[in-house]
């Protein structure tokens, strides 16, 4: 990744956390998190960041680790975020978005002419 991404990629990081925020408040309409079991829990984190389930061994793990309080669920949402597969996931979603604002631009360039 070149340094010049990272300002956007951060941006993109910072509103997808603030959206989770949200979508895990207990204040809103949403499902309290605090009444969620720990396995329901570790499973709607991921589905909510990552887009899938966890795989079995790591649902256990999470789900183990957050139950016996070693892991915050709050601290979960956040190494998700900060997981490889998540930043590879914004890398690819905004590499397509700039491509495709590129695409755009240089038509409507290239129409003019």
């Amino acid at each position: 990744m070149h340094p010049d991404e990272w300002p956007a990629l951060r941006a993109r990081i910072q509103l997808e956390l603030k959206e989770s925020s949200r979508r895990f408040s207990s204040a809103g309409p949403h499902q309290q998190e605090r009444d969620v079991d720990d396995r329901q829990f570790v499973i709607d984190a991921y589905r909510r960041i990552l887009g899938h389930d966890p795989d079995p061994g790591g649902l256990e793990h999470h789900a183990r680790k957050v139950q016996s309080s070693v892991l915050a669920r709050q601290t979960l949402k956040v190494r998700l975020f900060l997981s490889r597969e998540k930043r590879s996931l914004l890398r690819a979603d905004l590499s397509s978005t700039v491509q495709s604002g590129l695409r755009r631009w240089t038509g409507l360039r290239w129409s003019r002419q």
